[in-house]
This record gives C-alpha cells, structure tokens and sequence, in this order.
C-alpha cells in the first residue's frame, strides 16, 4: 500500500476542507467533490431540505443509494453471465448426448 498521503483542498458549499488524500488519487477526490458538491447545491437551492447538516445527509444517503444500485446491477450482470455459462454448458452436453445417440443409431446389428 502507498503511504504517501498529501492534503487536498476542497470546496463544498463555500467552505474550504482540506482532506489527506493517497498519492495519485488527487484528480479522484476532487472529482467526488465536485460531484458531493452538486449535489448539495441542487437540493439546498431546491428549497425541500433546510440546514447544510441535512442536505449532507440526505445527499449522501443518495449517493449511497445510488451505489448500492450500481453495485447491484454489476452482480446481476456477473450471476447472467453465469447463467449464460451454464446454459451453453449443458447445450454442448446435449449437443455430445445427441451426436453419441445418432452414433449409436448408425452402428449395423
């Protein structure tokens, strides 16, 4: 693991966070924030969510939300995959069952 951990400055709704951020995952981070940062301001400029403490959590229990859908749709994808393997698995069975079964049908008494 790479311990070279530098601070990043942030910005999030006006205010200046500075983060300690593994070497090499700087453009990652501010990328998130930019990201965090959006999102903060859509729903505070919504009007629905009032206090900085509750927009964060709410987008932040979105942004969970969210990955936890990606994460799913990315399992399913991988059990269809599986699937699929096994589908053309016993295809290629049959496919041996039925050329042996034709052989057998060929062979003279």
């Amino acid at each position: 693991m790479d311990n070279n951990i530098n601070p990043v400055k942030v910005r999030i709704l006006d205010k200046e966070y500075v983060i300690a951020c593994p070497e090499g995952q700087q453009a990652a981070l501010i990328e998130s924030s930019k990201r965090v940062d959006g999102e903060m301001r859509r729903l505070r400029d919504s009007g629905k969510v009032i206090g900085i403490d509750r927009i964060a959590v709410v987008v932040a229990l979105n942004l969970a939300h969210e990955l936890l859908n990606l994460q799913q749709s990315s399992m399913l994808s991988t059990d269809e995959q599986a699937l699929h393997q096994q589908l053309q698995n016993l295809q290629d069975k049959l496919d041996a069952l039925l050329q042996q079964y034709n052989k057998n049908l060929l062979i003279p008494s």
